[in-house]
């Protein structure tokens, strides 16, 4: 049933605690797992004249550092997810984080998306905004949420 488990990381430690779980829904399933994540170039906001900032090379350093803790954190999933026995690759894509992941679910034809949420509510999420609420909304395909709780 969900042979093709795509599982979304920020690399936080929120994330990795979901990642048991889509590395157990793709092992049980006898099914492979894609391990995803999604590098967000930084909002900027100032006056025009500071615009300069995106053709610095101090930008294009943090978009550098930004590579690089995405590759550390689909890397760690991979591993988790070899070493159980479940083959897994990787995708790294780059923009706002709800939409890659849902295109890359679509593209990879995913039987199922796995990522975790802080569970936050209210004005919380209004003002932080919520990955995994616009995932379910607009998921074509099952959808689990491992909530984080303060004790993980």
């Amino acid at each position: 049933m969900y042979q093709r488990v795509l599982f979304a990381t920020d690399g936080s430690a929120f994330a990795e605690a979901a990642l048991a779980d889509a590395i157990e829904l793709a092992r049980m399933a006898g099914g492979e797992m894609r391990v995803v994540t999604v590098v967000e170039a930084p909002a900027f906001h100032g006056t025009p004249e500071a615009t300069v900032l995106y053709e610095t090379e101090l930008y294009r350093s943090l978009l550098e550092e930004l590579e690089k803790i995405a590759r550390a954190a689909v890397e760690r999933g991979v591993y988790q997810a070899r070493a159980r026995g479940v083959q897994c690759s990787t995708a790294i894509r780059h923009g706002l984080p709800a939409d890659e992941i849902l295109a890359e679910a679509k593209e990879w034809r995913a039987n199922a998306i796995v990522l975790a949420t802080h569970g936050r509510s209210g004005l919380g999420r209004l003002f932080v905004g919520s990955v995994a609420s616009k995932v379910v909304h607009h998921a074509t395909c099952p959808v689990l949420l491992h909530r984080v709780t303060p004790a993980e």
